[in-house]
């Protein structure tokens, strides 16, 4: 194995030193500019609308009462982007009211209402269109955990909270029994 010498050595230091360097002011950049480097990559990838969690998830919910979540949508670019309109898998997840228009470099906590259905299966899918022709489409799924059925629709007779509470029995009016 060959040996750097001093010489050498102070060369890759400085090479070193320069990139870090480089690529720190980069990062520093893309935070200032962007608000993080990962919001960066995203505009040099030519994206300019996005949701940063595209997931909603409920806990245990009662069937047939609404339900409110935010969702945040970014504009990440420089100039206005208008939210059109949606289309959802299940009429029971509507979002907000269209359309809206996002201005440039600003972020939208979008209300999205959800009525859940004791007959659904798996997650929904909310697909919100935009005036952005980098980005025509953003994706948002809502899952709920578990559905309780409305209790206005138990049939009370095969229910069994309807049965009748049973006293218990006094040994002394049995005969000891």
């Amino acid at each position: 194995m060959k040996r750097l010498s001093n010489a050498n050595w102070r060369q890759w230091v400085v090479v070193v030193a320069l990139t870090a360097t480089i690529l720190g002011g980069l990062a520093v950049w893309a935070s200032v500019t962007h608000g993080s480097v990962g919001r960066c990559l995203l505009v040099w990838n030519g994206i300019r609308v996005h949701v940063p969690a595209p997931v909603v998830s409920f806990d245990t919910l009662q069937e047939g009462r609404t339900y409110e979540a935010k969702v945040g949508i970014e504009n990440l670019g420089p100039s206005p982007v208008q939210l059109i309109g949606y289309n959802s898998s299940c009429d029971c997840v509507a979002p907000w009211r269209f359309p809206v228009t996002l201005v440039g470099r600003s972020r939208l906590d979008l209300p999205v209402s959800y009525t859940p259905k004791s007959d659904q299966a798996g997650p929904i899918l909310v697909r919100i269109f935009t005036s952005d022709p980098a980005t025509p489409e953003l994706r948002i799924q809502v899952i709920a955990k578990a559905i309780t059925p409305d209790p206005s629709r138990v049939d009370k007779t095969s229910h069994p909270d309807s049965d009748p509470i049973l006293e218990p029995i006094n040994p002394a009016s049995t005969g000891g029994r």
